[in-house]
């Protein structure tokens, strides 16, 4: 039916740099993890992340919180599998108060946000529905559609792995913009895999309000060898 997991995380850095903060950093992250199977079509994914520490003289209060279902038509042709999910990572709500209430992914990888590499999940939420087919038992193809918002409008947009690229002061509106995903994976033999991923950024009201607003294709085939 499914499994907890729980899970303590220590991060240093000499220098780091959020919102109006930045400094010496220490920050711990607690975190819950519940997730399996319901039935035998659902399979979910649940994560709660809560993180504290310093930042120079300012205190850390930060969370994560995320959810992921799919669901499997097991006895259909090529087993569509349907699935939502959603993300939010706080952001700091008030700039100048000595609290950062921004949160950090510490590692990330891009792939799960963008490959486009236009934001992480630092002062981010996003919705993400997305679709999975396999037109044979070697090849599947996957595509999303995620819309991504600032969590709070006193905070700005990062990108990996936590850089803040835009302040809040730059724009008023909490829409990053959408992003379009593929991904088409073929099992050549039982070490040789074929990957092609794509992602198209289609920017929103900050990014234009804030600087440069085209859209951005990012795509890239990968052979990987297993032994």
């Amino acid at each position: 039916m499914g499994k907890t997991e729980l899970y303590y995380l220590g991060f240093h850095s000499d220098f780091s740099a959020f919102s109006d903060l930045s400094g010496e950093e220490t920050r711990h992250s607690l975190g819950v993890r519940r997730y399996g199977t319901i039935g035998k079509r659902m399979v979910f994914n649940t994560e709660l992340v809560y993180q504290f520490g310093d930042l120079g003289d300012a205190s850390i209060s930060a969370f994560n919180f995320e959810f992921d279902y799919k669901y499997t038509l097991i006895n259909t042709g090529w087993t569509p599998t349907f699935g939502l999910k959603f993300d939010y990572s706080s952001g700091d709500r008030d700039r100048g108060d000595n609290t950062l209430q921004t949160y950090s992914p510490i590692f990330v990888n891009p792939a799960l946000y963008s490959l486009a590499a236009v934001n992480t999940p630092v002062n981010l939420n996003g919705l993400h529905p997305n679709f999975k087919i396999y037109p044979s038992e070697k090849f599947s193809i996957y595509m999303d559609y995620a819309f991504f918002f600032r969590s709070s409008k006193n905070d700005g947009l990062y990108t990996p792995p936590r850089f803040q690229i835009r302040e809040a002061t730059q724009g008023s509106s909490a829409y990053l913009g959408s992003a379009i995903g593929m991904k088409i994976l073929y099992e050549i033999s039982r070490n040789v895999e074929f990957e092609w991923r794509s992602t198209y950024f289609i920017p929103g009201d900050f990014v234009k309000e804030s600087g440069e607003s085209e859209s951005i294709f990012y795509t890239g085939p990968t052979l990987e060898f297993k032994f």
